[in-house]
């Protein structure tokens, strides 16, 4: 395999992460919302795509640049994110039971 033909298989398999991460992302904060803002606040559930561009929004506005070598790698990063959003939702799902 050439250098440009395992270049665009490393940009294909990044973007492709990306786009997993925002769906997931987008999918975590719409059921911490169901189960938080909508019976707190009386709101309306948001959707998928709702979610997806508000986090986008907050990590837009909030994000930060890796500087520390294990931040830029990737498999480290999915590790993290993994980790991340299934004890948000793990938490989020304990808290709303003592609502």
């Amino acid at each position: 395999m050439t250098h440009i033909g395992a270049a665009i298989i490393a940009f294909l398999g990044i973007a492709v992460w990306v786009v997993g991460s925002v769906m997931v992302n987008g999918y975590v904060f719409s059921v911490l919302w169901t189960w938080f803002a909508v019976p707190q606040f009386h709101v309306s559930p948001l959707s998928l795509p709702g979610a997806m561009g508000i986090s986008l929004l907050v990590k837009f506005l909030t994000g930060n640049i890796p500087t520390k070598k294990e931040e830029t790698d990737i498999g480290y990063m999915m590790a993290v994110s993994c980790a991340w959003y299934g004890t948000a939702l793990l938490c989020g799902w304990i808290l709303s039971h003592w609502m």
